[in-house]
């Protein structure tokens, strides 16, 4: 069996993009898509990362049972290890104003709207495309788009320029397609 808990460079046939998978028995496991040269981006996608490793390792210390957590709790631990960077980040850039001010802008971008605006947004989706499914409505894909644009309008309002590419953007997360509130030990 592999020792690796961090599959970090893109190969071919691999998964693109960044995720965390672990089981009741297994430990964690990161795949990411870097190339050769890490950026920083790099560096606050694996922190996130390591941050739903960690919460799998205590939450496999509750029953079998009880060790799956909603895709909204599961964001929690990721989005503090990011926030942790970013003060690290701040204290050893003190004499560089410029990496300050973007550190800032990151720590914006990614950590707080994300988590405020797009989290939120996405949790509202989910509820709304499990509505359909237990009423019995038409699951297209032109209708989880509408919702799920109508929820971007909701949130960013009026000003948010879209267009409907847009719309399928939460399609890509498992945890959309799965029982409502569940998170896949596939997307932990």
């Amino acid at each position: 069996m592999n020792s690796r808990w961090v599959d970090r460079y893109a190969t071919s046939g691999k998964r693109a993009g960044a995720y965390c998978w672990s089981s009741y028995r297994s430990n964690p496991y990161i795949s990411t898509d870097f190339q050769q040269r890490l950026t920083l981006s790099d560096v606050y996608t694996l922190t996130h990362e390591l941050g739903h490793a960690g919460h799998n390792l205590y939450a496999r210390e509750q029953p079998f049972q009880d060790w799956r957590y909603p895709s909204v709790l599961a964001e929690v631990t990721s989005n503090v290890h990011e926030v942790l960077l970013t003060e690290h980040l701040l204290q050893t850039a003190r004499s560089r104003p410029e990496m300050q001010a973007y550190l800032i802008d990151q720590q914006i971008q990614q950590v707080f709207i994300r988590s405020l605006f797009l989290q939120t947004t996405h949790a509202e989706f989910e509820q709304i495309t499990h509505e359909i499914a237990q009423e019995g409505g038409a699951r297209t894909l032109k209708r989880y788009s509408e919702e799920y644009l109508g929820l971007r309008a909701k949130y960013y309002g009026p000003h948010f320029v879209t267009d409907d590419e847009l719309g399928v953007y939460p399609l890509r997360y498992q945890h959309f397609r799965d029982a409502f509130g569940q998170v896949t030990s596939a997307e932990r």
